[in-house]
């Protein structure tokens, strides 16, 4: 829930700031649960709305700052920006995600 939750917040962020090209980096699952359709149908409305939109696999060790965010959201029970200088070090630290880009 908390993936496509960040996904589609990620979206329209991107959007509020006029992107109309989007890479998206995720893990490879297929939408199996009823109570997760919602959230995925609000994904496709939104991704129509950008020029393009890839998609790219990104093993956790290369995305780690994301599996960090998205745990502790599901700890926390909700959603959280980093504006903290020190947290976005950290988390840009783990992230290795342009080995994969």
């Amino acid at each position: 829930m908390a993936e496509y939750s960040g996904m589609s917040n990620g979206v329209q962020a991107a959007l509020d700031i006029g992107a109309t090209d989007l890479v998206i980096s995720l893990g490879v699952s297929a939408c199996k649960k009823e109570s997760l359709m919602a959230q995925l149908n609000r994904h496709r409305e939104l991704v129509a709305r950008l020029k393009s939109v890839k998609y790219l696999h990104a093993v956790r060790e290369y995305n780690a700052s994301a599996d960090l965010l998205a745990t502790e959201a599901l700890e926390n029970k909700a959603s959280n920006v980093i504006s903290d200088e020190p947290r976005l070090a950290e988390l840009k630290s783990l992230n290795r995600i342009q080995a994969v880009i």
